[in-house]
């Protein structure tokens, strides 16, 4: 009888041959899931993304193949249908690091004064890449605000139908989340100065 020519190798074998990885990984998912329910809760119940949202439901989803690991996705509001406004995204991805995305039509950055917020931003990239939905924030779809001029945001701004900041959180502030990603979101929409209700 012929043997197989695919061979696990040691560390693949030790591993298939222990439990403790995927139970470590359904305790982690599980209390990640939890901690997003918090995170939605505390969106939802702050007025002021009530005021910049038409709809106050959040959404959680999760995956397993996100450049071929788990993944969460929290989205304030929900989206409905195809029709996108404005929508914060909260991410978890596994081995990486949480990340805050406010994705907006730039039909409500149009402003000299929506410009010169964008650019004052910190810690802070932008989506300069075509793929709305990357979550990689270290590609080459996305740049450090710092480094674009006042003209690079105001092209982005001209010739994009969506705009897309994000900030990286290191997963060890896990236990912070719902209040980072709060003071997150909060900076991002009083700071660009957009018309209250104009979403």
């Amino acid at each position: 009888m012929r043997k197989s020519t695919i061979k696990l190798t040691k560390h693949e074998l030790d591993f298939a041959s222990d439990t403790i990885y995927p139970e470590t990984k359904h305790s982690v998912i599980q209390k990640t899931q939890q901690l997003f329910v918090d995170c939605g809760q505390k969106l939802s119940q702050n007025p002021l993304y009530q005021e910049y949202t038409q709809h106050n439901e959040f959404k959680i989803t999760r995956g397993e193949q996100y450049q071929k690991l788990p993944y969460m996705v929290l989205d304030y509001p929900q989206i409905k249908g195809g029709n996108v406004d404005l929508v914060m995204r909260t991410m978890f991805w596994w081995g990486h690091y949480f990340s805050c995305n406010l994705i907006i039509k730039t039909t409500h950055l149009t402003t000299k004064q929506n410009t010169i917020a964008i650019q004052q931003l910190s810690k802070t990239r932008v989506l300069v890449g075509e793929n709305l939905w990357e979550q990689d924030l270290y590609s080459t779809e996305f740049c450090k605000l710092s480094k674009l001029s006042f003209e690079d945001i105001k092209e982005l701004i001209s010739t994009r139908t969506y705009l897309k900041l994000s900030r990286k959180i290191a997963l060890r502030n896990h236990t912070k989340l719902p209040n980072i990603i709060d003071k997150v979101y909060s900076e991002w929409l009083t700071t660009l100065s957009i018309k209250k209700g104009a979403v």
